[in-house]
């Protein structure tokens, strides 16, 4: 059994029925309590966001929330998604019905600088995106990059993100092992060599956080086999390929949460988890999360 990490609920991971949009963060962290997690990531979900605007009082009580995440699309208000408007960060397709359940982007942000300004040095999750030299998702105190070759078009490599934490850019970065492995528009995979661009940036010290994220709906690449991933994970194959990129975090010995960003539909969807578990908190799906914790916990 390797280092025990701590293990972070991704508000991403909450349950499908429209209501969790109201939810406010107390009703989260006590179920990301529930189902055996240390902490929480916040993203601005409507009621999420609204509750640190209107009640950071209480907010600022609840210790389980350790980082943010910006999450949501900078272009997807809710006048342009009920327009049905083309989403700039895909072309050809149009700005998602998810993206109700965020509130709007601009109070999404103020969100976030609220909880920066309550937490001590709270870091919040960003992209690698400029329009006008400026990020639509906000400006950080804290921010750590999260890879994403694919939304983005993102080219860098695990050296070319070294070069930005060390230049102050960010203050560190995130692996998604989903997205870090994507192509951009041109085919190219600039950290397709997991074990290797993990390992530099291991060595650099330059690694955050770890988002554990298998089991894609939408936009998935064909050549990431992430079911298998999720699979992995259930069962506890520590011979995995999961396993492996989690004992290569955990054997540095550097304390680096991972976030587990896994989707109740994708559960459902590959049998893992009754269709009941999108409209409440199944005692299968508590039996996942468990699941997948204790494992991450024991590579």
């Amino acid at each position: 059994m390797g280092k025990e990490s701590e293990v972070r609920f991704s508000y991403a991971s909450l349950p499908a029925w429209p209501a969790i949009a109201c939810w406010d963060n107390k009703k989260i962290t006590e179920l990301a309590d529930r189902l055996s997690y240390d902490s929480v990531e916040f993203l601005p979900l409507k009621g999420a966001a609204k509750d640190v605007i209107n009640n950071i009082e209480v907010v600022a009580l609840l210790e389980k929330i350790k980082s943010g995440h910006v999450h949501f699309n900078p272009c997807a208000t809710s006048f342009r998604v009920l327009a049905r408007r083309p989403d700039p960060l895909r072309p050809g397709k149009k700005l998602g019905w998810h993206n109700l359940l965020f509130t709007e982007p601009d109070t999404s942000i103020k969100a976030l600088k609220t909880l920066e300004r309550v937490f001590t040095d709270f870091p919040v999750v960003t992209y690698p995106y400029k329009v006008d030299n400026k990020n639509p998702y906000g400006e950080y105190i804290n921010p750590w990059v999260q890879t994403h070759p694919a939304v983005f078009n993102d080219e860098s490599t695990a050296d070319d993100l070294i070069r930005q934490v060390r230049k102050g850019e960010y203050k560190g970065v995130v692996w998604d092992i989903y997205h870090a492995l994507e192509a951009t528009e041109s085919g190219k995979r600039p950290l397709k060599d997991w074990s290797k661009s993990l390992g530099k940036l291991l060595e650099a010290g330059v690694l955050r956080e770890i988002h554990i994220s298998p089991g894609r709906i939408a936009e998935k690449d064909p050549l990431i086999d992430d079911i298998k991933w999720l699979r992995a994970l259930i069962s506890h194959d520590y011979d995995s390929d999961i396993g492996k990129m989690i004992k290569l975090v955990k054997d540095s010995g550097q304390d680096i949460p991972f976030v587990v960003e896994i989707s109740v539909l994708s559960l459902v969807k590959n049998r893992l988890a009754s269709p009941e578990a999108t409209l409440r908190t199944t005692v299968d799906l508590q039996e996942i999360h468990g699941s997948i914790v204790d494992f991450i916990k024991r590579v």
